[in-house]
């Protein structure tokens, strides 16, 4: 019964996409008599359209009529009917599986220009910055003529670079520098250094690698720790900087956290923004995503998600020819028959591609040169090169070793002058010489054959030696191997054997499935706490006046004391001791009585509140008298900033200990106790954060009132 509701779903969904498809061909008669002015003015047309009120639903049709009609006449590409369909799928937040070679790119570019129209911008988001790059080159002109904006992210920019980037309509980029700049940007001590709008729409190319295998752990920036020394300097200009004890380079943590802090100890550092890969893109107002295979990972990313799934039809019948896995007892065995396989194919003249770790490319490489065969290893490190030489992995004779996933975005065509040649030999040789830890990476390899309804072959080499099936299924082998009667040299033809295989890589999946998909569960409730620090610094950041801030700040922190030494059983002279640590208290107990109508409790709440506000404003006087005017507000900005930044790194690290300690009770335990520990981890989070929220709000009062003003000259080459 669940299968046929599920296809009728899926049956509903695809009809509702032909339909889109059926607008966009009843738009495309009137488009294609535009010229190019007018195609162009089509986009401000859109805008005007829809802030007078038309819904982007209601302008899909006739968008991805001009968007198409724009790609014709620019890039010489006509959407065809499946990009259409692959497009308004991304449009209304679906993952999208399109089979590889199919034109996704094109399909992100369609959804793209509608999501622009309101101007608020959109996030393309691919598997790594070459292509990101590529794509936001290739499909430049197409935006362009359009009348869009349309850039590339790219480590290598810095802050200027990238808000500028930033406020281009179209943004492609790799999570790496989306996340990790949406962490900073959370960080930052000035507004300046804050590059991103506000996150809108984004859609997420390549997604089962970006929105699984790049997914595995969160985004984390580290920094050594820093803390508050109560000390202020100010220039000429009223400038004003609390004096951290900072180790943290901006340019330096552009890369990922491991990276951070090379000459700093893993005791010494510290956790100062984090949040998981799904958490981040649950921040976008939309989200849609796109992917050649899904496999398992179509279930976890509708999970994880929330995006429905739908799988559009090719447009080219696949006639790829994928062979059964031969497997061996010794990765030596292997190694000879990969090579023999190689030859063989290389003395015929038809290219062969290999996906290997990156181990196993570098020992394939000096095996095949053992034998004088020509061979070309794409250089991970170097993506444009190698993008380059894996392009060119289908001309006849090619011989080309991919180590890991390196480049399995970029089209590889058949020979163009030999082409007719290359077919008659079978069309690319796919070889995988080990089982990836998910199937569907397997699938993504045997795609970079058969493209667009070429000829192409497949075929996977494995070895019960191999790193995959000894970690996921030893003692299988073991039994496998100490069996008598089992071939060294000659291919293993038995179903155990294959079940032994195909059980370690779903253990494999199964357990990188299982850590993906709690991480947003535990992460629950620490996204709700992250938005709250967040929203707050963003307050201290946008406000030119704090004061407002530092009064709220005053009645909170007066009132939580006062109800704590009220629960303490503390008197009044008690009370006043204890807030001098805090403010130097200027109203005496009697004064107090008297204020308070007889030591009521509103009443001394609201005594105290207001002689805190007279020691603030005498404060205020006095830095200014010091610094000049205007430097109190600069102060409190620095200072405010300072301390919410020091309380939330300890608070995560705090948090760090606790989920440890809850996913220890959870292992150690039935299945039925991760759902316990994950509600105690709620609970002690929860207490945890209110605690960490009151200490702060006292530690930023006692501060503002304590925090020392000097007079500095101008900024070091190193500040």
């Amino acid at each position: 019964m669940l299968s046929r509701l599920l296809r009728a779903g899926a049956g509903r969904t695809v009809k509702r996409l032909d339909k889109v498809c059926d607008l966009v061909d009843a738009f495309s008669g009137a488009v294609a008599a535009l010229s190019e002015a007018e195609l162009t003015a089509k986009t401000t047309e859109f805008r005007t359209r829809h802030r007078a009120g038309e819904s982007l639903d209601g302008l899909i049709g006739e968008a991805f009529a001009v968007a198409g009609e724009a790609a014709f006449r620019v890039l010489g590409q006509r959407p065809y009917y499946t990009q259409v369909m692959a497009a308004a799928g991304l449009y209304f937040n679906m993952l999208v599986e399109m089979a590889p070679g199919e034109g996704k790119t094109l399909s992100c570019t369609l959804a793209a220009y509608l999501s622009a129209i309101p101007g608020h911008g959109v996030h393309v988001v691919t598997a790594d910055a070459y292509l990101a790059k590529r794509d936001a080159e290739t499909m430049g002109p197409l935006y362009q003529a359009l009348g869009l904006t349309v850039s590339a992210i790219t480590p290598e920019m810095d802050t200027e670079l990238r808000r500028d980037a930033y406020r281009a309509d179209v943004a492609y980029a790799t999570i790496n520098e989306v996340g990790y700049d949406y962490l900073r940007d959370n960080i930052a001590t000035v507004p300046t250094f804050i590059v991103q709008r506000d996150l809108n729409v984004v859609i997420v190319d390549d997604a089962d690698t970006v929105l699984t295998d790049q997914a595995g752990r969160p985004l984390t920036i580290t920094g050594t720790g820093a803390t508050c020394d109560a000390s202020v300097t100010v220039d000429g200009e009223v400038r004003a900087k609390v004096l951290l004890k900072r180790y943290w380079d901006r340019s330096v943590s552009r890369r990922p956290a491991a990276e951070l802090e090379e000459d700093v100890t893993e005791e010494e550092k510290h956790i100062w923004a984090t949040i998981p890969v799904a958490s981040f893109f649950s921040l976008y107002r939309k989200l849609g995503a796109i992917t050649a295979v899904s496999g398992q990972a179509g279930a976890e990313i509708a999970k994880i998600y929330h995006l429905p799934g739908v799988t559009v039809p090719r447009a080219w019948p696949s006639v790829r020819k994928d062979h059964p896995d031969l497997i061996y007892k010794t990765r030596e065995a292997k190694w000879v028959a990969i090579v023999d396989d190689i030859s063989e194919r290389h003395e015929r003249g038809q290219p062969v591609l290999i996906g290997a770790a990156d181990d196993d490319a570098a020992q394939l490489g000096e095996l095949l040169a053992e034998r004088a065969i020509p061979h070309r290893i794409a250089d991970s490190r170097n993506l444009r090169s190698a993008s380059i030489v894996i392009g060119e992995a289908a001309r006849a004779g090619a011989i080309t070793i991919v180590p890991g996933t390196t480049g399995w975005g970029v089209d590889i065509p058949l020979d163009a002058e030999r082409g007719d040649e290359v077919r008659e030999r079978g069309g690319l040789y796919v070889i995988g010489t080990g089982r990836y830890p998910a199937a569907r990476t397997d699938l993504q390899l045997r795609g970079r054959a058969g493209r667009r309804g070429e000829p192409g072959e497949s075929r996977f080499y494995i070895s019960l030696r191999d790193n995959l099936v000894q970690r996921h299924n030893r003692e299988a082998v073991e039994s496998l191997v100490a069996s008598p009667g089992l071939p060294d040299n000659a291919p293993l033809a038995s179903k155990v054997v294959t079940r032994v295989v195909d059980t370690a890589q779903l253990r494999a999946e199964d357990r990188a499935t299982a850590r993906r998909i709690s991480e947003p569960v535990w992460d629950a409730v620490l996204g709700q706490q992250r938005k709250v620090i967040y929203r707050r610094r963003r307050e201290i950041l946008d406000q030119h006046d704090l004061l407002a801030m530092v009064r709220r700040l005053i009645t909170n922190a007066i009132t939580a004391y006062i109800a704590d030494a009220r629960a303490q059983g503390w008197d009044i002279d008690e009370l006043c001791r204890g807030l001098k640590k805090i403010y130097p208290v200027g109203i005496t107990s009697p004064a107090l009585a008297d204020s308070g109508g007889g030591f009521t409790y509103d009443g001394i709440v609201a005594a105290l509140i207001a002689d805190a506000e007279r020691a603030y404003a005498v404060r205020e006087t006095e830095i200014e008298a010091t610094a000049g005017p205007g430097a109190m507000r600069q102060v409190e900005r620095a200072a405010l900033l300072s301390l919410i930044d020091a309380h939330w790194r300890e608070y995560l690290r705090q948090l760090g200990d606790l989920r440890r300690t809850a996913d220890w009770r959870t292992q150690a335990n039935p299945p039925g106790m991760a759902t316990k520990s994950v509600d105690h981890y709620g609970r002690e989070s929860h207490a945890m954060f209110s605690a960490m929220s009151s200490a702060l709000d006292r530690e930023s009062l006692r501060c503002l009132f304590n925090v020392e003003v000097v007079p500095a000259g101008p900024p070091s080459m190193t500040e």
